[in-house]
């Protein structure tokens, strides 16, 4: 039936937004910040280097899919990308400000299994 085809995430036509990842090295002291924007596809802005971007889903289809909240603290000039749907509150003693929310789709849930950021 429609309705069954309707509820099959499979089958749903994914509402995408760009996510870009850049960064930025502190000559002096060696520390590399990084930021990443909902909705931009390039992050190389300012003095900021552009990493990476892909898209992700702006809404969940499913349950399985899982929310990913942006953090942000001005005072730094960073991030914190964390699983949820809202980044707010003290984290690693930081305050941060909820900043936005995207969803990675899955075939399955995956539980709290850590999130690769970055990989060296």
């Amino acid at each position: 039936s429609f309705k069954q085809l309707k509820a099959d995430p499979d089958r749903q036509e994914m509402d995408l937004v760009s996510v870009c990842v850049g960064s930025y090295l502190m000559t002096e002291s060696g520390i590399e910040k990084f930021t990443v924007h909902v909705g931009s596809d390039d992050c190389g802005f300012r003095s900021w280097n552009h990493m990476a971007s892909f898209k992700a889903l702006r809404r969940p289809r499913s349950p399985s899919d899982r929310a990913v909240c942006i953090g942000r603290n001005e005072q730094l000039s960073t991030v914190r990308v964390a699983w949820g749907t809202n980044c707010s509150g003290v984290f690693l003693d930081v305050r941060w400000m909820h900043a936005d929310v995207f969803y990675v789709g899955t075939s399955h849930s995956i539980g709290d299994s850590d999130m690769c950021v970055r990989y060296i």
